[in-house]
């Protein structure tokens, strides 16, 4: 179940009162999912006072005079993630994380005129940001490694990445290991297709080159077609971090 929680000019930006209550009321309810509704009156920046819990997945920065708007439309592409949706993500003690595209009307995979390969730009957008965000932290370059099956969305996302991160293909990446490992897994259509995500033997290969941290970004609505795909998305529900925006 997913709460949608009021906060007039208090959490997470302000401490003590409301906001030490909010905190608590969320932090021991794990089972529920919470956005955040963050009302204010005017748009200047704020600092995050408290430890996001892992199940607040979301916080809305909400004018109520009217004239900002912090909602960024889907079609601009100009932010996949919020900064709140990022520091859940990479937050150190968050190990393993699946970012969940399936909510998103601009989630879908395409493919280039004579080619047969896919890509999917929200999710080349999303690891560019999580890599910006990595190298921010003092994460370095050759620390990280990206993992996607697809050559067209290998080459979408080293279009997108300035940074001298390793971007490979499955293949790219059999037998080596990286500290943080981002897997973008690119289907996502209406018919449930997953092509030869079906082999999974390179769903093995990518799950297991992370040494610290693995972040994998896709639409359970299409992977989980594929029983061990769905198993995946749960254990990451139940184990691990999960987020959907």
């Amino acid at each position: 179940m997913r709460v949608g929680l009021i906060a007039e000019g208090t959490y997470p930006y302000i401490t003590g009162g409301v906001s030490s209550w909010i905190q608590t009321l969320i932090s021991n309810l794990p089972e529920f999912e919470f956005e955040i509704y963050h009302l204010r009156p005017d748009s200047k920046k704020r600092e995050v006072r408290y430890k996001i819990p892992k199940n607040v997945v979301r916080i809305h920065e909400v004018n109520i005079f009217g004239d900002f708007d912090p909602e960024i439309p889907e079609e601009a592409n100009l932010s996949a993630l919020t900064e709140i949706t990022k520091a859940i993500v990479l937050s150190p003690k968050n190990v393993l994380v699946f970012i969940d595209t399936k909510n998103r009307s601009d989630r879908f995979e395409r493919q280039r005129k004579d080619s047969p390969s896919r890509e999917n730009p929200l999710e080349a957008q999303i690891v560019k940001e999580v890599v910006e965000k990595l190298l921010s932290m003092g994460v370095k370059e050759d620390w990280i490694g990206i993992i996607t099956p697809y050559d067209d969305q290998v080459n979408l996302i080293r279009e997108l990445i300035e940074a001298k991160v390793e971007v490979h293909s499955v293949d790219g990446f059999q037998g080596r290991e990286k500290e943080v490992i981002i897997i973008s897994f690119v289907r996502s259509n209406k018919n449930g297709e997953i092509g030869f995500l079906e082999d999974l033997r390179r769903l093995n290969v990518s799950l297991t080159r992370a040494k610290r941290k693995l972040i994998a970004t896709g639409d359970s609505s299409t992977l989980s077609v594929h029983p061990t795909y769905r198993r995946f998305v749960e254990f990451v529900k139940k184990k691990g971090t999960y987020v959907i925006f």
